[in-house]
């Protein structure tokens, strides 16, 4: 077995695309799918392996299987079966998980940056303006007048700058940063980065391909990384499918 542990599947796609099968065809279907999305590509076009794991004679899967490749739920090739829309998905989990995991890589290095500045300040004593008495970190004077946002405080310490940084360069679009700086700070009272960042994956992978990318600062406005993930839309006016083609 492979290390996916599941995948995406959409019910009513594939409850409206299978209802010209049988009861036993949508099963035999169903694990086939289960197998593709499980190996991470074609599987063996074996009658005899298929039929085992279907819990079916041979003869009673050649004819489902001959079935499914006239309806097209299935295509043949080079020894091997697929399905189209797994296919597909399985390209866009991929390119997700690298972009993921390069943006992750790049958040860790500056994380890294950050703890090595910070353990080189601490060794230094804290001086005051001339004429004070020195002091260290421990004995910082408090201040008559707390610090605003725009004095500084959590919204502008290096780490949201950080975090920022790393959101920006992994949205698709790169327009009015300051803006989106403003209402990243605003949306990080409400969620956190990592939020935030698997947010914009999940846009990234089901926006419609006939609708624009929203402006950074828009996103962010609309509390769109709490929108429910659902497949991608490539014509407004198209059908829903059985989600598997």
């Amino acid at each position: 077995m492979s290390k996916r542990p599941w995948y995406k599947r959409y019910p009513s796609d594939f409850i409206s695309g299978t209802l010209q099968l049988s009861c036993e065809e949508k099963g035999a279907y169903s694990v086939v799918l289960d197998l593709i999305y499980d190996r991470g590509g074609p599987v063996p076009d074996d009658p005899q392996w298929i039929a085992r794991v279907c819990n079916l004679s041979t003869r009673r899967w050649n004819q489902i299987r001959r079935r499914l490749l006239e309806l097209g739920k299935l295509s043949a090739g080079d020894g091997h079966l697929t399905n189209s829309r797994a296919e597909r998905q399985l390209k866009v989990e991929e390119k997700e998980h690298e972009s993921l995991s390069s943006s992750g890589k790049k958040g860790a290095e500056k994380t890294n940056q950050r703890r090595g500045q910070s353990g080189e300040n601490n060794s230094l004593e804290e001086k005051g303006p001339p004429g004070k008495k020195r002091h260290t970190r421990y004995q910082i004077p408090e201040r008559k007048n707390p610090p605003t946002p725009l004095e500084g405080g959590p919204d502008d310490s290096p780490g949201v700058e950080a975090d920022f940084a790393t959101w920006y360069d992994f949205y698709p679009r790169k327009v009015a940063r300051g803006a989106a700086l403003k209402a990243y700070r605003a949306a990080l009272k409400k969620t956190d980065a990592t939020a935030l960042l698997v947010g914009v994956g999940v846009y990234k992978k089901t926006k419609p391909e006939y609708a624009e990318w929203k402006h950074p600062a828009t996103w962010l406005h609309g509390e769109c990384w709490l929108d429910e993930e659902r497949p991608p839309i490539t014509d407004p006016s198209a059908g829903m499918g059985d989600g598997y083609l």
